[in-house]
């Protein structure tokens, strides 16, 4: 009909109408594009609500999971205690620091000194949003900034630990005249049953011993730096979540 109508205008030369029928069919376009945007941005918002709710519902999983692993596995408990049980180690054989009485628990700091605990903190929902290219469906700027940092920490982390096993020195392994881990019957299912023996006044006397020590304990520190700056960057990233979803814990 409007075709008919415009090349009858054409026809009679009427170029009034013909101009007036060519802005109707552009405003009826525009308006027709920014219907169709509308809905459009309604639907991503709809799918970015979701993505929301997915990711709060990973990070507080997350959260939950290092709570209860750090009540029931002895060595994610009890592992700042071991941090500080070996640097005492460090200050004793090194002759800084006379007061401390090294026991079991400095022992144990030794040879677990080689390893890194490396939290689960894997969330699928960024995992999913980053392989399907959909990262930048979130429209609020902290949330994509705290994610971003996420994602940087946890790589790094990944790197370091790569590295970190690449050069791992297991010193029970490479000193057992210093160190010896002896495991009773039954005891490899519970942790805390563990016999462990150190030779703390031969230490002293063993200069590589004293230097892989150091080694392995600078090592970990560094790891753990890596770990407390996701942790935060996780939290920052809750926080923000929080606020969005308009969610108090």
């Amino acid at each position: 009909m409007i075709l008919r109508r415009f090349m009858k205008h054409v026809t009679d030369q009427n170029w009034f109408a013909v101009g007036l029928d060519v802005l109707v069919v552009i405003v009826g376009i525009f308006l027709g594009l920014q219907v169709q945007n509308w809905y459009e941005d309604q639907a991503k918002r709809a799918e970015e609500q979701v993505y929301l709710e997915r990711l709060h519902s990973d990070v507080t999983s997350v959260v939950s999971f290092q709570e209860n692993i750090g009540e029931t596995r002895l060595v994610d408990r009890l592992r700042k205690e071991f941090s500080a049980r070996l640097s005492e180690v460090i200050d004793v054989l090194g002759g800084f620091d006379n007061s401390i009485k090294l026991g079991p628990n400095h022992c144990m700091a030794i040879i677990i000194s080689h390893t890194y605990n490396t939290p689960n903190n894997s969330l699928s929902t960024l995992n999913e949003l980053i392989s399907s290219g959909q990262f930048s469906i979130f429209t609020n700027d902290n949330i994509k900034v705290s994610l971003s940092e996420f994602l940087q920490s946890t790589e790094t982390i990944l790197r370091q630990l790569d590295h970190l096993n690449s050069v791992s020195l297991v010193i029970a392994r490479k000193y057992p005249k210093l160190v010896k881990w002896n495991i009773s019957a039954g005891a490899a299912r519970f942790r805390q049953e563990v016999q462990h023996i150190c030779d703390f006044e031969k230490m002293v006397d063993n200069d590589a011993f004293l230097n892989d020590l150091a080694d392995n304990y600078a090592k970990q520190q560094s790891f753990e730096t890596g770990i407390v700056f996701q942790q935060q960057a996780l939290e920052k990233l809750h926080d923000h979540l929080d606020v969005e979803l308009g969610i108090t814990h």
